[in-house]
């Protein structure tokens, strides 16, 4: 009896209005209270369903108009965007930056491979400088044994009294100290302070480059107690597993893996999912969820223009799911530019196709008529 208990008479699911009920042109403009109508008038629960595509306020699926966004908010101004660019319109990052929150070269958030951020005065941005390389002398490196997203970093000064910092070497009283100090010998910490972990022989914090690259948190002890996916800082030694893992013990034994990838019995490595495949279970080939522009059809994931078994494919469609019921043509979310799909799923250029076709027949049809006719009548 609530306000959003209205009867509908559209057949499209989650639709609120239409034009043509139930008919095989059906349209939906509007779609229930929570759900989004996407541009080929079919209702979901979200926008990122469609690659490129975000939600509005007022309900509608809408593509994201700014260049390099990965992820478009409500306003249609960028909320995420791709690696090198920067604020809501995306713009350029210094080319030295790999990320950055501005212009210029000291605004950079994180570096290509081969090259380490250099905090400033602004603990969350800097300059990209060479990666490590050895020396001696004081603040130089004995050994750059710790390699980070291909960068090296200073495992053990060349000065006893140093020790790795966040990868760059210092004393214990030359900056906020990270090591307690009766425990710094041979160019490398011990035991690091409470909120900085040790690893590889040095101090690291969570809370900047590289450290938060492989610790989310080292509360107490000067350890680490929760990884990133993909590492394990194991007795003060970083671990980097192997491909597709997001949790392991070692490099070659994996006990997670990372979405699109499957650890199939028995095995200490992870596999890839198959082409198509988001997620997977029990074996490469057993989709649980499909990327975009592929629907779901007994475990596995088809391209939206292909059909399989009851499930009819949409010439054009580039993004879909499976009808309910898997049964009848795709749910098509979103068709190449110069395509339309009605109701039942079919392509304007197969409903082009059908009419020319009935127009041919029909034709021929009156066509022989005529003669028929004409040549009984001469008869």
């Amino acid at each position: 009896e609530g306000s959003n208990c209205v009867k509908s008479d559209c057949s499209t699911e989650n639709c609120k209005t239409c034009t043509n009920p139930k008919a095989a042109n059906e349209a939906c403009t509007a779609c229930v209270t929570g759900m989004f109508l996407t541009p080929t008038g079919q209702c979901i629960d979200e926008c990122v369903t469609i690659s490129g595509y975000y939600g509005t306020a007022d309900g509608k699926c809408k593509k994201c108009e700014v260049a390099n966004c990965v992820v478009c908010g409500a306003t249609g101004a960028c909320d995420l965007c791709a690696d090198g660019f920067y604020g809501s319109s995306c713009s350029k990052c210094y080319e030295s930056c790999k990320n950055c929150k501005g212009a210029t070269a000291s605004d950079c958030t994180a570096c290509p491979a081969g090259r380490a951020l250099i905090y400033g005065d602004d603990p969350t941005k800097g300059t990209c400088g060479e990666g490590c390389t050895t020396g001696t002398g004081k603040g130089a490196c004995k050994a750059c044994d710790l390699t980070i997203d291909g960068t090296k970093y200073c495992s053990a000064c060349d000065t006893a009294t140093e020790y790795p910092q966040n990868g760059v070497c210092a004393t214990p009283t030359a900056r906020a100290s990270s090591c307690q100090s009766q425990n710094v010998a041979s160019g490398a910490c011990n035991t690091c302070e409470n909120g900085f972990f040790k690893m590889n022989g040095g101090c690291y914090s969570t809370s900047q480059l590289p450290g938060s690259t492989v610790c989310v948190t080292a509360p107490t002890g000067g350890t680490c107690t929760k990884s990133e996916p993909g590492y394990n800082v194991n007795s003060g030694t970083l671990v980097t597993c192997g491909v597709g893992c997001a949790e392991c013990t070692n490099s070659d034994s994996c006990t997670t893996c990372a979405s699109g990838y499957v650890k199939l019995t028995s095995a200490a490595t992870c596999t890839k999912c198959d082409a198509g495949c988001a997620t997977c279970t029990t074996a490469a080939s057993t989709c649980s969820t499909c990327a975009d522009g592929y629907y779901l059809s007994n475990s596995k994931c088809i391209a939206c223009d292909k059909s399989d078994g009851s499930i009819a494919g949409v010439k054009d469609c580039l993004s879909c799911a499976a009808p309910s019921g898997s049964t009848g043509p795709v749910l098509c979310y979103l068709v190449r530019d110069s395509a339309s799909v009605n109701k039942g799923g079919l392509s304007s250029g197969a409903i082009a196709g059908i009419s020319v076709a009935v127009i041919v027949v029909v034709g021929g049809l009156v066509g022989f008529l005529c003669w028929w006719f004409i040549c009984r009548g001469k008869a």
